[in-house]
């Protein structure tokens, strides 16, 4: 069957919805609703009857479309309701370079023949009790959880979801991190009110003496919770965000579900996913540019 290439206003959102649903790999990174958050004008590559989809998220510089990794988007990819072979994998990508020159994303799927780097996320299965899971937990952990609680610190779920993005944007600023604008940050506000809003979201805060110093956000879709974290100075003197991720453990623990850390290739953040028995997954970069002279020197 012939890939179509699909602009926006093609795309029937209902069935991409319903295909993504349905995927082996559905990642709620590819839903309709986030993509519109990250990626406005996002496209799409659809094979039969949305059996086969890729989310295609662009933008333009200097007058050149080319496709990129959104922030806060850790991988996408090809999602595929029957298992599908490298060599498919290999004609998705072919067919993006027929539109875009310049191409640098992270997918779910492993190409034969076009260059990928490996990377790696961690997941936590959570499914054993937590007696079973917190047995798993590296001695460190243990405790900076025991001295996140000795400190006074409070887990609520009461708290305002501003407050977790003002947190956000303090601990970014603190680190001098300038990969993430200010755009960016908006897009994760309204991801988090929108899932709240559907059901998906929830956020955890740890306050000191009735002062927020950490706070993590769950964001859970089809057996999958994927947590981004924020906090102060204070809390990571006293480890708050060791205890924030116990307390959701413990909250989920027994259930048929996955704790995604959107985990990192820094080995620091490594560790402390690892710590809590975390396990290693791989995804895969992809980095191609056929961009003729001057523009093959082209970064985004």
């Amino acid at each position: 069957m012939k890939i179509q290439y699909l602009k926006h206003h093609q795309i029937d959102k209902k069935l991409w919805d319903k295909s993504i649903e349905n995927s082996h790999n559905g990642l709620v990174y590819a839903l309709s609703w986030y993509l519109d958050i990250v990626s406005p004008d996002w496209e799409a590559l659809i094979l039969g009857d949305y059996e086969v989809v890729m989310p295609m998220t662009w933008r333009n510089k200097f007058g050149i479309n080319y496709l990129y990794q959104p922030v806060f988007v850790q991988k996408l990819g090809i999602f595929f309701q029957k298992l599908i072979t490298p060599e498919i994998t290999d004609q998705f990508l072919i067919e993006i370079l027929r539109h875009y020159k310049f191409i640098d994303i992270c997918i779910d799927n492993k190409p034969k023949f076009i260059p990928a780097v490996k990377r790696i996320t961690q997941m936590l299965d959570l499914s054993e009790s937590y007696q079973e899971l917190y047995a798993c937990y590296s001695k460190s952990h243990k405790k900076n959880i025991e001295k996140a609680l000795n400190s006074g610190l409070i887990v609520k779920k009461d708290g305002n979801p501003d407050g977790f993005i003002t947190l956000l944007l303090h601990m970014y600023r603190t680190k001098n991190l300038t990969d993430v604008s200010f755009s960016d940050i908006e897009n994760l506000r309204n991801i988090v009110k929108e899932s709240i809003l559907q059901g998906m979201g929830e956020i955890y805060f740890g306050y000191i003496d009735n002062n927020l110093c950490a706070a993590a956000f769950f964001l859970k879709w089809n057996r999958r919770s994927i947590i981004f974290t924020a906090q102060n100075n204070k809390g990571r003197e006293i480890g708050a965000m060791f205890s924030l991720i116990d307390y959701y453990i413990q909250k989920n623990a027994s259930k048929k579900q996955w704790l995604d850390f959107a985990g990192s290739m820094l080995p620091g953040v490594a560790k402390r996913n690892k710590g809590f028995g975390a396990n290693d997954y791989e995804y895969f970069a992809v980095k191609v540019n056929q961009l003729p002279w001057p523009f093959n020197f082209f970064k985004k």
